[in-house]
């Protein structure tokens, strides 16, 4: 039974994707990394209680001060553009979301090969940066377009963008957190790309690492498993 048992896992690991050489991948297989794999998992974001303005753990100003002229910040002056508003009374709704580590190998070597999942990070950028995509968090901006097309550093709303980078760390289990250093959203798609800086390296010692985000009251946790995160042998983060 055991026996059975290994070798079902085995053809199991070796019927994955990212097990084979990239040239031998199918658009079924680049959607899977993308999607459903080690890098690509879904988590559950959790609406809080609506934050009021004495609440907000970022105080930017309003739209309008801060030179923005879209709709979200003249009507509402809070940089998740009032998606806590979604709360109902008693309430505490999930939106299921997507979260990617966009600098892992496979991930850029998939995101080369699709035409419908935005620009792959650059090598440089993966180099220096970790790279994670929350997908389903923000929607896409009306005016995302041909006029507007989206590129690896989008322009967004600013508030936004400042209220990422101050509510956003990556956690490995057993030391400090990792702050993120910057954010990007994509206006066509509304991805929300968080950068955090390589100087503190992540190891397969740490076990495990959790993203920890927040978009108003919206709160995203991820944890993954460091070592499910193996690429070729090596740690792909």
């Amino acid at each position: 039974f055991l026996s059975l048992l290994l070798v079902t896992a085995g053809a199991f690991a070796a019927s994955q994707p990212w097990t084979k050489d990239p040239s031998q991948w199918t658009s079924s297989d680049v959607q899977k990394i993308l999607t459903d794999s080690p890098w690509a998992q879904q988590a559950m974001a959790a609406f809080g209680k609506p934050l009021e303005p004495d609440d907000m753990p970022v105080t930017p100003p309003l739209g309008a001060q801060g030179g923005m002229t879209g709709a979200r910040g003249v009507s509402d002056g809070r940089w998740d553009g009032g998606v806590a508003r979604n709360t109902g009374v008693g309430e505490s709704p999930m939106l299921p979301v997507t979260v990617r580590w966009d600098s892992a190998a496979p991930v850029r070597q998939a995101l080369s090969r699709s035409k419908e999942d935005g620009p792959a990070i650059s090598a440089e950028r993966a180099a220096k940066d970790y790279v994670i995509t929350v997908i389903g968090l923000v929607p896409a901006s009306t005016r995302a377009g041909a006029e507007h097309p989206a590129t690896e550093h989008p322009a967004h709303d600013p508030e936004q963008i400042q209220g990422f980078i101050l509510n956003s760390r990556l956690v490995p289990r057993g030391q400090p957190p990792i702050p993120a250093e910057n954010a990007a959203i994509d206006a066509a798609t509304g991805a929300v790309h968080l950068f955090f800086p390589r100087a503190r390296a992540i190891t397969l010692r740490d076990k495990e690492v959790n993203l920890v985000t927040r978009f108003g009251s919206v709160r995203v946790e991820k944890k993954f498993r460091l070592k499910d995160l193996q690429y070729k042998g090596q740690l792909e983060l």
